[in-house]
C-alpha cells in the first residue's frame, strides 16, 4: 500500500527522469510509435528498456498514474532475488524472508521503486541473474534463465554486461 501511494504521490525528481527517460515516453505515447524522438537532448539515443517495460503500464492504460508500476516490479524482484541468494547461502527461511524485507525497505530501493529510472530494474536483473546461478551444478536452465535475465537487463542499461562475467 505504501509503494502504491508513493508511486501516486511522488513526483519526477530527478534531472534523467526529466531530461530523457520521461520525454522519450511521453512522445512515444503522443506519436504512438517506438521510434527514437526528436529531442535536443543527446541521451534520446541511449537503449530504452525502463521505457519498453513503462509503456506497458502507460499505454495500455491511457494514464501515467501508474508509470511506477515497472520499478515497483523491479523492487518486487529484487527482493526475491535476495532472498533466495540468502536461503542459498544457508539462511533459515525467516533469515532469507528478512533479507528480502531489509533489501526491499532500504532509502534507495524505496526512492528508485517510485521514480522513472532504469538503475533498480538493472540491478534486480542482476540479482536475479546470481540468484538463479547459485543452484547446484546440476541446474543447467538456471543459467539459462540467468543469461535471459542479463540479455534483458543490458537493453535496460548497458552497464549490466559488466556483471555477465562473474554469473559463468
Amino acid at each position: 500500500v505504501r509503494h502504491a501511494l508513493n508511486a501516486w504521490y511522488f513526483v519526477p525528481y530527478s534531472a534523467d527522469e526529466l531530461e530523457y527517460h520521461l520525454p522519450k515516453l511521453a512522445h512515444w505515447i503522443q506519436t504512438g510509435d517506438l521510434y527514437r524522438p526528436d529531442t535536443l537532448d543527446t541521451r534520446s539515443f541511449f537503449p530504452s528498456g525502463q521505457q519498453i517495460l513503462q509503456v506497458w503500464w502507460v499505454g495500455i492504460l491511457q494514464h501515467d498514474a501508474f508509470i511506477e508500476g515497472a520499478s515497483l516490479e523491479a523492487a518486487a524482484l529484487s527482493m526475491v532475488s535476495a532472498a533466495l541468494l540468502a536461503r542459498r547461502l544457508g539462511a533459515p527461511r525467516t533469515g532469507g524472508l528478512l533479507a528480502g524485507i531489509l533489501f526491499g525497505s532500504m532509502p534507495i530501493v524505496l526512492l528508485h521503486a517510485t521514480c522513472a529510472m532504469n538503475d533498480l530494474t538493472a540491478a534486480a536483473l542482476v540479482a536475479a541473474s546470481f540468484a538463479l546461478v547459485a543452484r547446484p551444478p546440476h541446474a543447467v536452465h538456471a543459467l539459462a534463465l540467468a543469461c535471459v535475465a542479463i540479455t534483458i537487463g543490458s537493453g535496460v542499461k548497458p552497464t549490466v554486461m559488466f556483471a555477465a562475467p562473474g554469473i559463468g
